[in-house]
């Protein structure tokens, strides 16, 4: 990820301040960590996931693919957080994936017909400048 901070200047002529490369950053570790805790295990020796990472004036995209188990929690509307005071309140399972979803403008998941797992994470270089 720093390669691609250092070089998003360089090709847009900006850059999303740290806030904002914090929250993406945050979205893709969940993900990565979901992929490797659910779906690699079931999957058995070996799970192969990959991440391509995809960079226009309009957003970031982030892509992961994988041949692990499907996933079969639901993508929330945002994090299922109660109360911020009370953070030992906090539910764990699907924790991660509220995470990834409200620091995301869009977070999506398909199975495909092939067996294959596919992520998209996306946000909108816009929120940078707010």
């Amino acid at each position: 990820m720093d390669r691609l901070w250092w070089e998003l200047p360089l090709r847009l002529g900006h850059g999303p301040d740290a806030t904002w490369r914090g929250e993406f950053a945050t979205a893709v570790g969940e993900i990565a960590a979901n992929i490797v805790r659910h779906a690699c295990p079931a999957a058995g020796d070996l799970c192969d996931a990959r991440l391509a990472i995809l960079v226009n004036r309009v957003a970031i995209v982030a892509r992961f693919t994988d041949r692990g188990a499907p996933c079969v929690a639901p993508i929330p509307a945002g994090p299922p957080i109660r109360s911020a005071e009370a953070p030992w309140e906090w539910p764990e399972a699907g924790l991660g994936l509220g995470l990834a979803r409200a620091a995301l403008d869009d977070l999506g998941y398909e199975r495909t017909a092939a067996g294959e797992n596919r992520w998209t994470l996306l946000k909108r270089l816009e929120s940078a400048d707010r």
